[in-house]
């Protein structure tokens, strides 16, 4: 996925958002609470793409479960 940098303060950070587990068998379940924002699109986009590598017991659970992810101000860079 190469190198990412997000500007949350540009995309109304503080948001919380509800992940549901699926990659690499499914496409993963991001939705937004809250009023939509178009600049928040190419990190909702990253979240659905991400491949974990979890164990096979903690795979049972993601698959099971939904979590929710906060997410601050700030800025974030990977790569």
């Amino acid at each position: 996925m190469g190198n990412r940098n997000f500007a949350l303060d540009t995309m109304g950070c503080p948001l919380r958002l509800r992940f549901g587990f699926g990659r690499p068998a499914y496409a993963n379940n991001v939705c937004k609470t809250g009023t939509p924002k178009p600049n928040r699109r190419s990190f909702i986009v990253w979240i659905e793409e991400l491949a974990l590598a979890p164990t096979r017991e903690q795979c049972e659970n993601l698959l099971s479960n939904e979590t929710l992810i906060d997410v601050p101000r700030g800025s974030i860079t990977f790569g």
